[in-house]
């Protein structure tokens, strides 16, 4: 069964982004990373940074969106995000203001990456912060000095999540 959780018309959502699992229990295909990220949610241990690797069109995007989605819940269920509350709802309308995704094959540069080093700092009125960044692999080098230090030394209000295709090193570039 396909559950889909909306909380706009259709009309308002992206082609791409329609048909995305809005849960744990909607994703197929990737049962071992969703049973250890549910647990994570569940035990309340969260780590700084997560990567997210594999082939294009498995789901990292997607999983990634949903475990920064439960992190940012008020009351998830059983690791999965209530889709209920006002933290989902603000995150279903792609508004929630403790959660900002990039895509590094467009802004990958040291400025983008600067910026959103600076930016990560500022502790929202939520408990984390989360950013995603997709396609990692293509941040420059000059980005990914620039992300370095405070992945090192990341605050605890913040959380990464990396999502990167296939097994080439993130460093290669």
């Amino acid at each position: 069964e396909f559950r889909r959780v909306l909380f706009r018309s259709d009309l308002d959502i992206k082609l791409s982004n329609k048909y995305r699992p809005r849960i744990f229990d909607d994703v197929v295909g990737q049962a071992a990373v969703v049973k250890i990220l549910k647990a994570s949610i569940e035990q309340k241990k969260l780590e700084s940074s997560y990567m997210l690797s594999g082939p294009t069109g498995v789901g990292k995007t997607s999983i990634g969106r949903i475990f920064a989605n439960a992190v940012l819940c008020e009351a998830p269920v059983n690791g999965n995000p209530c889709t209920k509350c006002e933290s989902c709802k603000l995150f279903a309308e792609e508004r929630h203001f403790a959660y900002k995704e990039l895509d590094a094959a467009s802004v990958g540069g040291k400025d983008a990456m600067v910026k959103l080093r600076d930016d990560a700092y500022f502790q929202s009125v939520y408990v984390k912060k989360i950013i995603l960044i997709d396609e990692c692999q293509d941040i420059t080098r000059q980005g990914q000095d620039a992300l370095l230090k405070q992945l090192e030394e990341c605050p605890d209000h913040l959380i990464y999540i990396f999502c990167k295709i296939g097994r080439a090193s993130c460093r290669e570039r």
